[in-house]
């Protein structure tokens, strides 16, 4: 009876033993896992970050990587946790082992914090359970996130009761997107033990973008031609993801939301291709897309594979108005020196005059002769002498106001000689207004300038130089019934896209007419690189950016753009935009008609107004001084 009760107590005791080394003997395997793991994929990682909420990986593997530890309880509602994995970003942190009881709240903070950091990372992920029960499924949880189609390298350790293959992985179906109906979350890879390791050597990280088995990639596009053409979809930058769907099996899926190029919102929502790429409805934009830093933060470019530019389609120089052509011979500043001079000679004339008479002899024969002893009499006479009209009576000789006039009528000769040379040279050619060739004649003429999206003004909007703003302020968007009317009214310059072989973009309102009537800016605008918007952090980038290099080494661009140009370019309106950078009106000297001596006429007419004016003025003022006296 005795031998029986130890035997029992002993079985016990060994079974209570046996559970807890069958505690230990679970995260043994985890963490040693964990170790294989880090050694065989994330030795190109320099920085690890371990994510738990139990004892895993109390000693790191040891090589040249880094690693972060990040403990929580509740990683949902751990804000310390938070700022620590935003701060892991700056760190250059990419790679994750994830063993939290939520794993499903990873994923959601992760991407809450990505577009708080200027980095975008795509990143490597390890996700271990927390094993409570005999079994774990957490990849089912995981993988139906929406969330996760952001990575095409996240792996799922899953535990079982099966004693000789106790863990398999599982990594995410990155070829179907997540709702799809009949869609298989998870994809089997391996399994795994403590003693042999894993059972069929597969690879856990494999290159799924070199292979999408047919999945849809969705493509944002509009009509810019020669960029994007609809209705087929066409067009060099839709050639290059054509070809990349070739290459690496996908399926090409267009979307156009007819909102050109969008905007992103502070509410997390947006529309065109900002937008709809920021909110994962695309996973690409295209149509002559700039390097636009404001909307850096939420999405990505691709490396650039051409340059682009934007110019101004304004009016040709008209004929200039007979009436200025007195007044062009001298600019502002001339004019105003010559008003001073007739004011400075003028004071002076009086002054010397008055000193003479004061001073000298000769006051009887300057009273006799009444030149230049009042103030308003040396002002006529002096305008009189800077048209070199000689007094009618002659000066007193010898006196000091004779040799100050000579003096004058040198200067005035000079001077009016000078006008009537260049007075003569705009009466014999044909004179136009100012042509607006450079950025800084369109701020200095402040021209007004229209477009139907304010992406025309997104690389200029944020500068501080003067003639920026003045050029921004300028700007007004328009939609295409406003923009027809202005382009028909000849007072708006219009955008056009200078494409990298020498194409511009065509818009309906630019019309052959609108053409006729003006002329291209010799500067540009803006330009910069083009590029195409990929999702932050966007698993495609690495493998488009490859693809562009090549197609630019095989000089593939310009050859799509020169077919989209012959295909849906009118060749007329690219021949007659391509001739007004040059063709100028003619200017033949020709025969002088009432035209060009308006000015004149309009001089004399204010003349003879203004005479009668003072004629009745001092008719009435004279009868009054009668009627007092």
């Amino acid at each position: 009876m005795f031998k029986t009760f130890i035997t029992i107590f002993l079985l016990f005791q060994a079974t209570k033993c046996l559970e807890i080394n069958m505690d230990f003997t679970i995260n043994d395997q985890l963490s040693k896992l964990a170790h294989q793991i880090i050694r065989n994929y994330f030795d190109k990682n320099k920085c690890i970050i371990i994510i738990k909420e139990d004892n895993l990986l109390t000693d790191f593997p040891r090589g040249h990587n880094a690693f972060m530890q990040i403990l929580t309880e509740d990683l949902c509602f751990d804000e310390l946790a938070k700022s620590n994995i935003l701060q892991a970003f700056s760190q250059n942190c990419y790679g994750y082992i994830i063993q939290i009881s939520n794993p499903e709240c990873f994923m959601k903070i992760w991407t809450e914090m990505l577009y708080l950091s200027i980095q975008r990372p795509n990143p490597k992920i390890f996700y271990l359970p927390v094993v409570k029960n005999e079994t774990t499924n957490i990849s089912h949880d995981i993988y139906s996130m929406r969330e996760t189609e952001i990575s095409d390298k996240i792996l799922v350790a899953e535990y079982s009761a099966d004693p000789k293959w106790p863990i398999s992985l599982y990594t995410n179906n990155f070829f179907d997107p997540v709702g799809k109906p009949g869609r298989v979350e998870s994809i089997f890879l391996d399994r795994w033990n403590f003693e042999t390791g894993f059972e069929n050597f597969t690879d856990l990280y494999p290159d799924k973008i070199q292979n999408l088995r047919g999945k849809s990639v969705r493509l944002m596009a509009f009509n810019y031609v020669p960029y994007a053409h609809k209705d087929p979809y066409d067009g060099f930058e839709i050639e290059l993801f054509k070809l990349f769907c070739m290459k690496y099996n996908c399926t090409l899926e267009f979307i156009d939301d007819g909102f050109f190029w969008g905007s992103i919102y502070k509410n997390g929502t947006g529309n065109g291709i900002n937008g709809l790429v920021y909110t994962d409805k695309s996973d690409f934009g295209v149509a002559a897309y700039f390097l636009w830093m404001e909307e850096f933060m939420y999405i990505d470019y691709s490396h650039s594979y051409l340059r682009g530019a934007v110019t101004l389609l304004v009016p040709k120089p008209i004929p200039l108005s007979g009436w200025k052509v007195p007044f062009l011979p001298f600019d502002i500043k001339m004019w105003c020196t010559y008003v001073l001079t007739i004011i400075v000679a003028t004071i002076f004339m009086y002054l010397i005059t008055s000193a003479t008479m004061k001073y000298t002899r000769f006051k009887e024969a300057i009273i006799r002769k009444k030149q230049f002893i009042a103030i308003e009499d040396s002002l006529l006479r002096i305008i009189g002498m800077s048209v070199l009209q000689q007094p009618s009576i002659p000066l007193v000789p010898h006196t000091p106001i004779r040799h100050l006039f000579t003096s004058l009528e040198m200067f005035y000769f000079i001077l009016t000689t000078c006008y009537c040379a260049k007075l003569s040279s705009y009466l014999t050619v044909p004179l136009f207004t100012k042509p607006i060739d450079t950025f800084h004649e369109l701020a200095a003429q402040n021209f007004p300038w229209a477009a139907y999206h304010e992406a025309f003004v997104y690389a200029l909007q944020f500068a501080d130089d003067p003639e920026v703003k003045t050029v921004v302020n300028n700007f007004h968007k328009m939609d295409m019934e406003g923009l027809k009317e202005a382009a028909r009214s000849g007072k708006y310059g219009l955008t056009l896209e200078r494409c990298p072989s020498g194409h511009y973009s065509e818009h309906e309102h630019i019309t052959l007419e609108v053409i006729d009537n003006s002329h291209i800016m010799a500067e540009n605008l803006f330009g910069s690189p083009v590029v195409a918007v990929i999702r932050k952090a966007s698993p495609y980038k690495e493998k488009l950016d490859k693809f562009i290099s090549l197609a630019l080494d095989g000089g593939l661009f310009k050859a799509w753009e020169v077919k989209a140009a012959l295909l849906y370019l009118n060749s007329r309106k690219q021949l007659a935009i391509e001739l007004s950078r040059s063709l100028t009106r003619k200017s033949e000297p020709k025969k002088l008609t009432l035209n060009h001596i308006q000015g004149t006429f309009i001089i004399y007419g204010s003349g003879v107004i203004i005479s009668f004016m003072i004629l009745i003025c001092e008719c009435v003022y004279g009868k009054r001084e009668r009627l007092n006296h």
